[in-house]
Order: structure tokens, then sequence, then C-alpha cells
């Protein structure tokens, strides 16, 4: 399994995401790309993007909120609350496209858009909501 990060906060990035991926399985490997919910603006661009990322090779998710997700919830460029809001409108239609594992992150450690609740206490409640 090789996990293939979303560095750039543009959605444009995602076809660099889609290639990297393409490149991983057909030399065998799984990849696994990163998938932040804060970088769509319509279900119609998960959908399309998933599309592309199931052509790639990829069956497996790594579902994060993404580090600019309060920004971009506040400015209205972003659709889903969240891993867990993403996952509770699309789960369906991740399985239809082809995505078979979904992985999830947590962060213990603690983490600026925790909203002052300990990392733990947040930490666990997101991950709830998430499953």
């Amino acid at each position: 399994d090789v996990y293939v990060n979303m560095v750039k906060t543009s959605f444009e990035h995602f076809s660099e995401v889609a290639a990297a991926s393409a490149s991983l399985a057909a030399a065998g490997f799984r990849p696994i790309p990163h998938l932040p919910a804060s970088r769509f603006r319509a279900r119609v661009d998960l959908h399309d993007l998933v599309a592309r990322l199931v052509d790639s090779g990829v069956q497996q998710l790594l579902v994060v909120g993404g580090n600019d997700l309060p920004e971009r919830l506040a400015s209205g460029t972003c659709i889903y609350a969240g891993a867990g809001g993403l996952l509770q409108q699309e789960a369906d239609e991740l399985r239809r496209r082809g995505i078979r594992r979904v992985a999830l992150a947590g962060h213990p450690e603690g983490h600026p858009g925790l909203g002052g609740r300990s990392a733990e206490e947040a930490s666990m409640r997101l991950l709830e909501e998430k499953v």
C-alpha cells in the first residue's frame, strides 16, 4: 500500500494524484490517495474525481477533513462538514464507483482545527462521527 498525499490546496492537484496513483498501480502497488473533504464545492466534483481515481487503479481512499476545512466551510467553498460528513453523504456512491475500503485519520496529539477541545476528546468525537 502506498498513500498518495494531497499536498496542494487546489482541486486541480487531483490530476497529479490520479497520475501518481496510475503509475503506482501499473508498478504493482496499491495506491491510496488522500481525499480531503475540504476540496469539494459540489457532489459531482467528488463523483467525477472518484471515477478518475478508480480508472487509475484506486480501490481504497484515506478520507480526511483537510487542514483548511474551517476556512472553506466559512467561505462556502466546501460542501462536506469534514470526513464524517463526506462519508455520511457519499458512502453508497463510493461503493458504487468501485471504492472497496476507506481509511480514516485522527489527531491524538492535537490539531488547530479541534476547536479548543482536548485532543483526546476532540479526536474521539471526530472518529465517532466518521464511523
